[in-house]
């Protein structure tokens, strides 16, 4: 693995300018000490000299403090990245054994899937599909040696024909595990050293804002499921009360038609009696 979260110069700068002022703030003063300067006038131009140093080295140091601090964001997101693939390191290919193959075959499978770099899931990923990757390259990237080694050894190991080939590949690949998961310490750790308690403070502010949002997502996702659930019981009481409006007017008509019926009725009662009546 190659981290690239630091520069080159990070690491040696301010280290070798204070290397270099104290060089100096020594020479100065054992100079001081044996050279007789009985006017006074080189120990003036020497303090003079040295202060104006001291103020223009402060320039650089300054330029490297502001940088440092710029990227605090960024390198947050590096350090949780890491934290993940360390974890993840640590349960499969710090485990490899060379002489294990199954077990290294396993161990590097799994490695694979986490990092998203398994044989399916690169096929998927070409065909177009999603495949969610739970460690992403983030300051950092998988050597081509690792790589490599890796195919070559799963492929080796379907075959099973070269058992020396196979164990000569094992061999070459925990050595590269084995320096990846260092430089991975290296950097994880760094990280941590540089920022200190600002890192852990700005992790922990965003945990409480992640759940913060979450909480307020998961109250409008529930606010959401009541209005549908409302507008589904408005929508069924819509419907209820339209099925009774239908069933008033086919009670009010089959009233109306009772009521025509029963005129009907007595009109040819009335018939009848006067009939009766004229008889």
């Amino acid at each position: 693995m190659k981290f690239t979260i630091f520069k080159w110069w990070e690491s040696w700068v301010k280290p070798l300018i204070y290397i270099v002022m104290l060089a100096a703030t020594a020479g100065l003063i054992l100079g001081y000490c044996f050279i007789k300067d009985d006017g006074g006038t080189l120990a003036f131009a020497v303090s003079i000299s040295y202060a104006l140093v001291l103020f223009l080295v402060t320039i650089p140091i300054n330029k490297i403090d502001n940088y440092t601090a710029e990227k605090l964001y960024e390198r947050e997101t590096f350090y949780l990245t890491l934290k993940r693939l360390r974890d993840v390191t640590n349960s499969t290919i710090q485990k490899a054994d060379k002489k294990d193959f199954k077990s290294l075959r396993e161990h590097i499978i799994a490695f694979q899937i986490f990092t998203g770099r398994e044989a399916n899931m690169i096929e998927e990923r070409l065909q177009g599909k999603k495949v969610p990757v739970y460690i992403k390259e983030k300051g950092f990237t998988y050597s081509l040696e690792m790589q490599l080694l890796e195919t070559e050894f799963l492929k080796l190991y379907d075959e099973a024909d070269n058992k020396k080939k196979l164990a000569k590949c094992a061999k070459k690949l925990c050595k590269c595990y084995k320096k990846g998961c260092k430089r991975l310490e290296y950097n994880y750790s760094r990280i941590a050293q540089v920022y200190g308690g600002a890192l852990f403070d700005l992790i922990e502010r965003d945990a409480t804002a992640s759940d913060a949002e979450y909480s307020l997502s998961d109250i409008g996702s529930k606010v959401d499921d009541l209005v549908m659930e409302l507008s589904s019981l408005r929508s069924d009481l819509d419907e209820l009360s339209s099925e009774v409006c239908g069933n008033q007017k086919y009670v009010f008509n089959d009233h109306n038609q009772l009521a025509e019926k029963l005129m009907d009725i007595e009109d040819i009662l009335l018939d009848l009696q006067d009939a009766k009546s004229g008889i």
